[in-house]
């Protein structure tokens, strides 16, 4: 409600006590709570009529047939911290696995090699989205093999921003 587009929409939030009586939090010494201001000073001011373009773009080359859910961990971390808009690279094989959980990433599916994970035939087209991004994840649940190292190697060489690599990443990098 309080970011775009809902901030549009919802007018002036106010928030509330729900209920929880302070005195319960002199119980522990390692609990306290913050205040809405110290709350507010943690995260970065945001327009009102920003969007989701506005706050970077990341490209997470992630998953396989057997690992979907590491390409939906991840993706949804990097939207959750904060990233606005995230590509999602990952095996076409694990589409139904991956478009289940994923609503809010723009999805590309790669083509799959016979272990079920991203071909190097893909590298041409990752290269591509490369020149798009503000940084990369790749390795996470991806495998490896010969496809996972040549492309791991091709976005390392090849990229201009930040990359943050994975263990099956760095594990497939590991005699390169």
């Amino acid at each position: 409600l309080v970011t775009f587009p809902a901030a549009e929409f919802a007018g002036n939030v106010i928030v509330v006590p729900i209920g929880i009586p302070e005195e319960i939090f002199s119980e522990y010494t390692g609990a306290y709570t913050l205040s809405p201001d110290e709350i507010r000073s943690k995260f970065p001011h945001r327009k009102e009529n920003a969007n989701k373009g506005d706050f970077g773009k990341g490209l997470i080359i992630a998953g396989s047939y057997d690992m979907p859910g590491a390409a939906v961990i991840a993706s949804a971390a990097a939207v959750n911290s904060g990233a606005g808009l995230i590509k999602l690279a990952f095996p076409d094989k694990a589409y139904p696995a991956v478009t289940s959980s994923c609503p809010e990433k723009i999805l590309l599916p790669l083509m799959t090699n016979n272990n079920g994970r991203i071909s190097s035939q893909n590298i041409k087209k990752i290269e591509d989205e490369l020149g798009k991004c503000d940084a990369v994840l790749i390795g996470c649940g991806m495998g490896c093999d010969h496809d996972t190292a040549a492309i791991a190697e091709t976005v390392l060489k090849s990229s201009a921003v930040p990359v943050i690599i994975g263990a099956d990443g760095i594990n497939a990098l590991k005699d390169n």
